[in-house]
């Protein structure tokens, strides 16, 4: 056999080996891992203050890299955002420390598009803290 044929037998088993896997994948689910990820439109942290972790399937990194104090933060706001809220009440926070949460907010949870880019962090006497939200979209777009 010359080194043509041996060349288009080789081409040939190839082309129908990755035939008969895609066949096969597609009846499997074998290829989901290429889709996008569906991003959830609501996560359940629990009760504000109670600590509890999300319990979606996605990790979030950025929020594992906050404090304790900036994770609850990161907490009320992301349980408030479905009633797009002009303000959410949040455990008292410099400014930097804000940054941060909202920072890790959009790193973690990209779907999050109706959110402009920031807010303004208001500090009362009395030792209560809001974060006033700033939305790029309406209540009706973002949900």
């Amino acid at each position: 056999m010359g080194k043509a044929v041996k060349a288009l037998l080789a081409f040939t088993i190839t082309v129908m080996a990755a035939v008969v896997f895609l066949q096969y994948a597609e009846r499997t689910d074998l290829l989901s891992f290429l889709s996008a990820p569906e991003y959830p439109t609501s996560l359940s942290f629990g009760e504000h203050g109670s600590g509890e972790v999300a319990t979606d399937e996605f990790y979030r990194y950025y929020y594992e890299q906050l404090g304790e104090t900036e994770q609850e933060a990161y907490r009320a706001i992301f349980n408030e955002l479905p009633n797009h809220p002009e303000r959410v009440g949040i455990p008292l926070l410099t400014s930097e420390q804000m940054d941060r949460v909202y920072n890790a907010l959009g790193n973690d949870n990209p779907h999050l598009l109706c959110l402009a880019g920031g807010g303004v962090l208001e500090t009362r006497s009395s030792g209560k803290c809001f974060f006033m939200l700033d939305y790029e979209l309406g209540a009706d777009a973002c949900n």
